[in-house]
């Protein structure tokens, strides 16, 4: 099994005053692309958010095709399963690398006449019409499993522009994706589920951590998140975990508030605040785990070990951190797991 790991920017801004300022990037730590999974969503969203507490969407198709002669032969047509809008980015979004694709699927099992020898087509595009990416099958797939037990399609292209290739996601854009199929029997599709995750990804600056609050009795991190997800949906999850004092900090006490502002590619743009009563802060690390699918792939980590100012628990003027935001010596540890599931 595999999943896409999220590579978590830490955002150094220790040294600013600390009162509804917008941040300049100046003093980041240095911004790495990190590979964002984009979820199929009941009610034709597309995001990166999960629910874990629901159950995988199944739908059925209209059939791509047709009966010839009288039902002796089939032919087949390029049929609309759907098309996935996401919300608007909250500020200027670098895409690059390769889009991937996937989705869950699985033959009708009460059709037995033919194979279903299935292909998926799939569109990017901005909301004003430009298309992104594009991929058709060459290849058919089968499968003949039970509804519920599906088996995953997947798929990838290069960016538009070949690879290697970065395009431009402007702030208040928005992207859709459209999935077409064509297949010798009905099909039934499965998505919006931590397990039956299907949608697509690509490599972008979809999330920055802003400030690091670490002290003996609470510890608190800001988040940037150019598609927007429930935090606290995350939390109730257990898709973001706190370890600190060698313990995992439990998330029922965990809070979601409003954040400081910060300039990311030129726009201000609100984080939001998590923050944890802990009994110790020593050897604080975060893990963010949108799933809970184990991943073959190793986490990429960040860790912060001597930010300027020394003691987490002196006053910032002490410190020279940010007031109410004392700088971190606590190795703090950051990884973000997006939900892909591969077998």
């Amino acid at each position: 099994m595999k999943r896409v790991i999220f590579v978590i920017t830490v955002i150094a801004m220790l040294s600013l005053p600390f009162a509804n300022v917008v941040h300049s990037e100046e003093g980041m730590a240095s911004k790495e692309i990190s590979t964002v999974h984009l979820n199929l969503k009941e009610a034709s969203e597309l995001s990166p958010e999960t629910d874990h507490t629901r159950e995988a969407v199944e739908e059925k198709p209209p059939s791509s095709y047709t009966n010839n002669l009288f039902g002796l032969t089939r032919s087949r047509d390029w049929t609309t399963i759907g098309t996935w809008n996401s919300d608007t980015v909250k500020y200027d979004t670098n895409l690059s690398g390769t889009v991937m694709f996937n989705m869950w699927w699985v033959e009708d099992p009460t059709d037995d006449d033919y194979n279903a020898r299935m292909q998926m087509r799939w569109t990017v595009e901005t909301d004003t019409g430009e298309e992104m990416a594009s991929f058709e099958d060459s290849d058919e797939y089968t499968c003949e499993q039970e509804r519920g037990n599906p088996c995953e399609w997947t798929g990838q292209v290069a960016l538009g522009g070949g690879e290697n290739s970065t395009t431009a996601l402007s702030q208040g854009s928005s992207i859709s994706v459209t999935v077409e199929y064509q297949s010798f029997q009905n099909i039934y599709v499965y998505y919006d589920n931590a397990t039956f995750d299907s949608g697509m990804a690509w490599d972008a600056e979809g999330i920055f951590v802003g400030g690091v609050s670490n002290s003996k009795t609470e510890i608190s991190i800001d988040l940037v998140q150019a598609w927007k997800t429930d935090l606290g949906m995350a939390l109730d999850g257990g898709y973001i975990v706190l370890t600190a004092g060698g313990e995992v900090i439990n998330n029922t006490e965990a809070t979601v508030s409003a954040g400081e502002q910060y300039e990311i590619n030129g726009t201000a743009v609100s984080s939001e605040r998590i923050t944890w009563v802990v009994e110790s802060n020593e050897g604080a690390s975060i893990s963010f785990s949108y799933a809970a699918n184990e991943s073959a792939a190793t986490p990429v980590t960040l860790t912060i070990a001597s930010l300027p100012g020394g003691n987490p628990d002196m006053s910032s003027d002490e410190s020279g951190g940010i007031p109410g935001f004392s700088t971190v010596v606590a190795v703090v540890t950051i990884s973000l797991v997006a939900l892909r599931k591969r077998f």
